[in-house]
């Protein structure tokens, strides 16, 4: 551009060189014309690039997720599962509808929970989604099936009772639904079941028949049929809960006919009773990292040995894996149940009447029970369901995957 300038100007400066009468010696010998400052070119930056503004869209944003406890709870004469998120606040109801239903199985995912629903015309096995979103339905049947479903650790298969043979017994399928086999040849009692933390082997009472005490029963899954742990000759036993490291198994045990927990190893061996009297110890809940066991005991009784009219001091207690170190952790007048860990330890989910004014033995099925959360000590206690019916069976959501 500044040469174009140049130029121009010397051509004008001959124009008037020739019209002055100057030869080509004179144009030569002129000084070039300085160029005034402001007709000096400075290339101008280049206009900066534009980001398109993104467009509002209507996907709301998503609710904040904290820490969920999943729960049964009585409305309107129906049990249904609700979920609290003890984070935030919020209240789920996840099933409804005019039937029953129960056992909160959550899949390792946290997003999908297992549930029986039951009619009167026939029960079934059943997933939800954690929002309540979707349910499918897993299995169907008569009456006495799909009783007692449990969710193996790992998510992969379903184990449950059923007297479709005749019988009781004990079966499982595919998580994700499909062939149905029966794990026990031998009549066999309902009963809670505990599959092992590998997924392999499920602990149950069975009953030969209900003459006879019952007794520990271990199934697995490549076997075809179960084999027994203890002897009902030797004390009643039942209600088995497998230790998370797979090392011990923490039943309820009948010593001079009074309820107390013992532990043995899944091979037979090192059979120990964890509690004694007076009054009764029963269901044992392990912690996540094996070293201790909450439990329920009501040895803070007026007359713990028989607990009449109803004055049986329910109260949560706590002990590490080899009985030692039992403590009292609710220290309430009113009846505490269904210690339940949360999955880092830190935490007790449990049952209580303690805001419930009338008297258990005057309220009865009437009872109005609430889940409440403490700390692993006892401390920081906490209400965190108010519903207008009884709730129980708390169940925690498990972490999410890291």
């Amino acid at each position: 551009m500044k040469q174009l300038l140049v130029l121009a100007a010397t051509s004008l400066l001959a124009t008037l060189a020739g019209a002055c009468g100057a030869g080509p010696t004179a144009l030569r010998s002129a000084t070039p014309l300085a160029l005034p400052p402001e007709w000096t070119s400075t290339p101008s930056p280049l206009p900066p690039t534009l980001t398109p503004t993104p467009v509002p869209t209507d996907t709301p944003t998503p609710r904040p997720v904290g820490t969920i406890l999943s729960y049964l709870a009585e409305l309107d004469g129906y049990t249904h599962i609700y979920t609290v998120d003890l984070d935030y606040g919020t209240r789920m109801q996840l099933t409804s509808g005019s039937s029953d239903v129960g056992g909160i199985n959550w899949f390792p995912d946290g997003v999908h929970i297992l549930y029986s629903e039951y009619r009167p015309n026939g029960n079934s096995i059943r997933v939800v989604d954690s929002d309540g979103a979707n349910t499918s339905i897993l299995a169907a049947g008569e009456r006495q099936d799909y009783v007692q479903a449990a969710l193996s650790p790992d998510g992969s298969q379903v184990a449950f009772f059923s007297t479709r043979e005749g019988h009781w017994a004990l079966y499982v399928m595919p998580s994700t639904g499909g062939p149905e086999r029966s794990l026990t040849g031998n009549t066999v009692f309902e009963s809670v079941l505990s599959w092992s933390p590998d997924s392999l082997q499920i602990a149950f009472t069975p009953w030969h028949n209900t003459e006879s005490p019952p007794f520990l029963g271990i199934a697995r899954l490549d076997a075809a049929d179960y084999v027994e742990l203890t002897e009902s000759s030797d004390e009643a036993s039942s209600y088995p809960v497998w230790s998370p490291d797979g090392s011990q198994i923490a039943y309820r045990c009948y010593i001079r006919e009074i309820a107390q927990i013992c532990s043995i190893k899944p091979d037979g061996s090192g059979r120990r009773q964890l509690t004694q009297g007076p009054g009764g110890n029963v269901d044992p809940a392990w912690s996540p990292d094996s070293a201790r066991i909450a439990f329920i005991s009501w040895r803070d009784s007026r007359d713990p040995d028989t607990c009449e009219n109803g004055d049986c001091n329910f109260e949560i207690y706590v002990m590490a894996s080899d009985g030692s170190h039992q403590t009292n952790l609710t220290r309430n007048p009113a009846e505490d149940w269904s210690p339940v860990w949360s999955p880092d330890g830190s935490t007790i989910a449990f049952v209580s009447l303690r805001d419930e004014p009338a008297h258990p033995a005057d309220c009865g099925d009437t009872c109005n029970s609430e889940i409440y959360v403490m700390d692993e000590s006892g401390e920081d206690v906490r209400r965190v369901t108010d519903d207008s019916g009884p709730s129980w069976s708390p169940a925690w959501r498990p972490l999410p995957a890291r």
